[in-house]
């Protein structure tokens, strides 16, 4: 059942391109777009060519090589080179950054340059950004506003449940946590959190995850973790463990229920905002957006395998269910 069609998720964040058809038509000017992101050029999510950003911005006329063209700035996993990489960006005296992640937005210091945030950030602090004199805009996945509802459908699911395992990175800035926590316990829930600094640990987490013997495993958004969800979820299912998150992808890998935005909408609307940019917008007089289709994806082939019982609720609220 696909009552929306989604699509690929998040966490198709960070897909770039730029400029407008007509006003494009009118200047002879080819757009230069900077794409600044810590994560490998291969995350999924991330591949520009084809991307939803780059449909979109098809959609409103403009044709890469023809209209725009895209400069590359990309960390490969390290966070610590976005501020060299936005001054090479800079440099390159490119009309407008498309910033993966808040980190990547705030390294850029030319308040000149204007800036388009994708990020699963909270709302709040994004708009921050904006706020203190960047010129900047974008939209957020709402990844951390969305947490309570996940725990609770969570429980839902797994009514017994007392301890859940949180995959994270622990070099990503991520804010929110300590009320995720608090978050947690209204739900009876303690969260064991487990870090995954890059892909080489993530054997030793999952190791030891196996021992410790949660009652269920979420994670937090990470780039290292976005290329792991296949393994992260045939782990979950070998150990009997309902796994649950904000993206669709870890539902289609074998996880077994994600709430979250619908992947798309971020690059679609940052394509909306560079439309307007290039066509004279200030970035800075934009307000941050937070994304709107929050879809529910839920795989019952996965729950059937983990011997639980979908409560029907659940089932006709989704989006989506897998078979």
């Amino acid at each position: 059942m696909n009552k929306h069609g989604v699509v690929p998720a998040l966490i198709a964040l960070f897909a770039v391109s730029v400029p407008c058809a007509g006003f494009a038509q009118q200047a002879e000017k080819m757009f230069r777009i900077g794409w600044l992101t810590s994560q490998p050029p291969a995350a999924p999510g991330t591949a520009y060519r084809g991307g939803p950003y780059v449909q979109r911005m098809k959609e409103l006329g403009y044709v890469e090589g023809k209209h725009y063209e895209f400069v590359l700035a990309l960390g490969n996993g390290d966070v610590g080179k976005l501020p060299a990489l936005a001054e090479e960006l800079v440099r390159a005296k490119v009309d407008l950054i498309l910033a993966g992640g808040d980190v990547a937005g705030d390294s850029v210091r030319d308040r000149n340059i204007p800036v388009v945030v994708t990020s699963c950030q909270p709302f709040e602090k994004i708009s921050k950004l904006a706020r203190d004199g960047m010129n900047l805009t974008g939209i957020t996945c709402m990844t951390s506003e969305l947490a309570p509802k996940r725990l609770e459908m969570f429980k839902q699911v797994v009514p017994r449940a007392r301890r859940l395992a949180v995959l994270y990175s622990p070099h990503l800035r991520y804010a929110g946590l300590e009320t995720l926590h608090e978050q947690a316990k209204t739900f009876g829930l303690v969260l064991d959190m487990v870090p995954v600094p890059d892909a080489a640990a993530l054997e030793g987490a999952l190791a030891s995850i196996a021992r410790n013997r949660p009652d269920g495993i979420t994670h937090q958004p990470s780039y290292v973790l976005n290329f792991e969800f296949k393994r992260i979820a045939e782990f979950a299912l070998k150990e009997k463990l309902p796994l649950v998150g904000p993206f669709r992808e870890l539902v289609a890998a074998g996880g077994l229920l994600a709430y979250g935005s619908a992947g798309p909408e971020l690059a679609q609307t940052a394509a909306d905002q560079t439309d307007r940019i290039l066509k004279g917008g200030k970035a800075r007089e934009m307000p941050v957006e937070q994304a709107k289709r929050i879809v529910l994806t839920i795989n019952l082939k996965t729950a059937k395998a983990l011997g639980i019982t979908i409560p029907h609720a659940l089932l006709v609220r989704a989006d989506e269910v897998i078979q």
